[in-house]
């Protein structure tokens, strides 16, 4: 809340009749404190806002000074107040509801002004409050209703010429009448005027729009959006349609994403000690060991073996809590001393690689926490802690014991929810980087699974690279290797193509000079890759 940056004022000057009426608690709100009958609202830092808790609702808004230069710009483009009430003004000549202002004024340092409040609620906490969890027949027609109308709105204000600054859902208030909704634009000091709003505009506000937590906007919802918005300002056809409208669900999706990482991170606590320093989750068996005052590399050595080799060990760690399994990187050569100067070590990046598929939703082994052991640039030892797949095995060694697996996998479709796992992966710009059948982990009936050994994962550039047909070589290699039938390894190509909306001859044409080599590596020259796309 801007409130905490606040610093008190004194009122100079008073414009408007309806404000004369509140001149006391104007003058109180620029020092800083709250009249009787009024209440902060939640804001940025770079504004005040108050409002009257009683009708008739009345909006204070203070607008803070955002960087030393604020009053230099002001002489050309005139104040953020000037501005939001021109925008305002702006809107609704062009028949867009904006709130009306009823006065304005500043004081020593800031300027201020009065809106009528809008009886409403912001687009995305009206989405929250009626159409979270499952939708009836009748609340699922109002949401519908309420998308193609807001898309229909959008469309309205680019058709004027208007851009709108900041159009984050909740910019947008809502309120629900018998025969549809009504809509009012708040935040208006950024909008911008033009003869024909730029591309660039467009795709900005389209993208604000599109952001939505939780899944309470679907891609049938955001199509739905889109066609309604092609409605109103129907500028592209064709190509140029196909391309907005792709650009501006994966910017997005990605925006989206961003914001669930980064609210999963910020969870974790951090660990500083003599242990070393790392991150981990106080409520799992990691964080009760941490708070019992146990000491981790001492734990790790009292682990039994699950690999051990030049560069990593790991380990299944027991305590009366439960098991946890711990990967333990030992840093070689000069190399690994580059990688500790420029923090580029293993366990935080497999930290952020792992909270970023749980965001995704792609099941993966939970991750605990991970220690950066000792202090300074010569440390050699790092610590990366998950849990314990219980009741689980890879698939490569039930395949292997269960030659006759295949008829419960394909009942349980098992490479559809893989196929279909790997589509959101990629679709999202990232590759899991190792996907043999080693590093899935299933039951003995083939119903649940989850990915392992994410070391090597990370974004990708395009929607066919390296990394993306790495993934689908690989697990497809597996299937020839333990003689999965074609018929379901064609299956399996044609599912990952029809989610991620690629021709499946393309992906077939990148992926078999991949196969082809694995296969010569594992010794099996014999076998006719091509012939898998002719049966």
């Amino acid at each position: 809340m801007g409130i905490a940056e606040k610093r008190p004022d004194l009122l100079v000057s008073l414009q408007g009749a309806k404000a004369l009426q509140y001149r006391q608690e104007i003058a109180l709100l620029l020092q800083g404190k709250l009249p009787a009958g009024w209440q902060w609202v939640a804001s940025s830092k770079e504004a005040v806002v108050a409002v009257t808790s009683a009708e008739p609702r009345i909006f204070y808004k203070e607008f803070l000074a955002r960087s030393p230069f604020e009053k230099i710009k002001s002489l050309v483009r005139g104040s953020r107040c000037q501005r939001a009430r021109r925008h305002a003004d702006l809107l609704r000549e062009a028949g867009l509801a904006s709130p009306a202002v009823l006065g304005w004024g500043r004081g020593r340092k800031n300027e201020f002004f009065l809106t009528a409040a809008f009886s409403g609620v912001g687009f995305f906490d009206f989405l929250q409050d009626h159409f979270s969890g499952p939708l009836s027949g009748e609340r699922l027609l109002r949401k519908r209703r309420l998308v193609q109308e807001a898309g229909i709105l959008i469309g309205r204000l680019h058709c004027q010429g208007i851009s709108h600054g900041d159009l984050r859902q909740n910019n947008l208030l809502v309120r629900e009448q018998e025969k549809g909704f009504t809509f009012c634009f708040v935040d208006n000091e950024r909008n911008r005027s033009w003869r024909q709003v730029p591309l660039k505009e467009i795709i900005t506000n389209l993208v604000q729009f599109s952001i939505c937590s939780g899944h309470l906007l679907t891609r049938s919802d955001l199509l739905r959006l889109f066609n309604a918005y092609q409605q109103a300002y129907p500028r592209f056809h064709g190509k140029a349609r196909q391309q907005l409208l792709g650009e501006v669900i994966s910017r997005s999706r990605q925006r989206v994403l961003y914001y669930n990482l980064k609210e999963r991170l910020d969870r974790a606590a951090r660990l500083e000690g003599e242990q070393g320093t790392g991150r981990y989750h106080r409520q799992s068996i990691l964080g009760g060991q941490l708070e019992s005052g146990c000491d981790l590399k001492q734990w790790f050595g009292q682990g039994s073996f699950c690999k051990d080799d030049t560069h990593i060990q790991v380990k299944r760690l027991s305590c009366p809590a439960g098991v946890v399994v711990a990967k333990k990187f030992l840093g070689r050569g000069i190399f690994s001393h580059l990688k500790v100067w420029l923090r580029r070590e293993r366990p935080p990046r497999l930290w952020q690689m792992s909270h970023l598929f749980m965001a995704l939703e792609i099941p993966i082994a939970r991750p605990l926490g991970y220690l950066l052991a000792g202090r300074g640039p010569w440390r050699r030892q790092s610590y990366f802690f998950s849990a314990y797949a219980a009741g689980k095995q890879d698939l490569h060694s039930l395949a292997t014991e269960r030659p006759d697996i295949f008829a419960t996998v394909d009942e349980q479709g098992l490479f559809f929810r893989i196929a279909f796992y790997l589509a959101r992966l990629h679709n999202n710009g990232y590759c899991h980087g190792d996907t043999k059948w080693a590093n899935i982990m299933v039951e003995e009936k083939g119903a649940d699974l989850l990915f392992i050994d994410l070391d090597g994962a990370g974004p990708v550039k395009s929607s066919l690279g390296r990394g993306i047909v790495k993934d689908v070589s690989r697990f497809v290699v597996d299937m020839v290797e333990h003689e999965v039938p074609a018929a379901m390894i064609q299956q399996f190509i044609k599912e990952y193509s029809n989610m991620r909306v690629l021709d499946r001859q393309l992906v077939q044409k990148k992926i078999t000079p991949h196969i082809k080599k694995a296969l010569v590596r594992h010794g099996r020259r014999d076998h006719d890759v091509q012939g898998l796309w002719s049966v």
